[in-house]
C-alpha cells in the first residue's frame, strides 16, 4: 500500500449502448448478471478510490446502465457522446477528483485489487501517467484486469493542447502518444498473472462468448472473479493452446 496519502481519486467507468461490433453489449448476461454490473463491481472493489461514476453520455439509450449503476449505489454522470475526453472532465471536477482512474466498460473482471495496485503505484512514481489494463512495452499484464490513472489537471491540458477529435474521443490518447512530454508509468504484472496472451475486455460476439464461459465455469467451481489469479488460470485451463 501507498507510504504516502492518496489524493482523491476518482474511478470514471466509460460505458455506453452504442457498439459498432456488438450493439448492447453493456446489459447482455454473463453467468445471468449483465456485464455492466460485473465492470462496477470489480470497481467498487477498489480500496483506495473515493469514490466510482459511471461515465456514460447523455443519449436515451443509456437510460438503463443510469439505473443500474444508481441500483448498485453508484453515481451516474452524462456528458458528450463525441467528446469522451470533455465528459471525463466534467465528471472529475463534478465528483471533486484530483486523480482520475479510467475503467473500460467491457472488462468485466476488472479487479479491485489491480486498481488499488495501480493507484499505489501512481502514488509512489514521478508519472504524468500509469496503466495496467493491456499488454504494453512488455510489462506482461492480461488484458482487461486493470485500468489507467492520471491526473484531472493532466486531462484538462491534454484537451487544452489539441483539438484532434480522436485525442478527445479517446480519454488518454493524448497523453500516450507523448512520452517526451507526459512521463509513462507501466507496471510489470506479478508472475502469477503475468500471462499476456489473457484476453478479458468484450469487443466482438467471439469475445461475449468466451467471456460467458469463463463466468460460468468459475461460477461453477465457486471462485471469485475478483480472484485475479483463478481467472487467468481458469482462463487458460479453457483457452489456451
Amino acid at each position: 500500500m501507498p507510504s504516502r496519502p492518496i489524493p482523491r481519486t476518482v474511478i470514471l467507468v466509460q460505458a455506453r449502448m452504442g457498439s459498432t461490433r456488438l450493439p448492447g453489449k453493456m446489459l447482455m448476461p454473463l453467468a445471468g448478471k449483465p456485464l455492466l454490473a460485473w465492470v462496477l463491481e470489480g470497481a467498487l472493489a477498489s480500496r483506495l478510490a473515493g469514490q466510482v461514476v459511471l461515465c456514460t453520455s447523455e443519449g436515451p439509450e443509456n437510460d438503463a446502465l443510469a439505473g443500474l449503476a444508481q441500483g448498485l449505489g453508484v453515481a451516474v454522470f452524462r456528458g458528450s457522446e463525441d467528446d469522451v475526453l470533455g465528459r471525463f472532465i466534467a465528471a472529475g471536477r463534478r465528483h471533486g477528483a484530483e486523480w482520475v482512474v479510467r475503467v473500460c466498460g467491457d472488462n468485466p473482471f476488472v479487479n479491485g485489487a489491480e486498481i488499488d495496485r495501480l493507484i499505489a503505484f501512481f502514488s509512489e512514481h514521478a508519472n504524468d501517467y500509469a496503466c495496467n489494463h493491456v499488454p504494453r512495452s512488455g510489462n506482461n499484464y492480461p488484458d482487461g484486469l486493470g485500468a489507467e490513472i492520471t491526473t484531472l489537471a493532466l486531462l484538462e491540458e491534454a484537451a487544452g493542447q489539441s483539438a484532434d477529435p480522436l485525442d478527445h474521443e479517446h480519454v488518454t490518447r493524448h497523453l500516450v502518444a507523448h512520452p517526451e512530454r507526459f512521463r509513462q508509468g507501466l507496471l510489470p504484472a506479478p508472475p502469477e498473472i503475468a500471462f499476456p496472451e489473457v484476453k478479458l475486455d468484450i469487443d466482438a460476439p467471439d469475445d461475449y462468448q468466451r467471456m460467458e464461459r469463463l463466468a460460468l465455469a468459475l461460477a461453477q467451481r465457486g471462485l471469485s472473479p475478483q480472484d485475479d489469479v483463478a481467472v487467468c488460470r481458469v482462463w487458460r485451463e479453457l483457452f489456451a493452446g
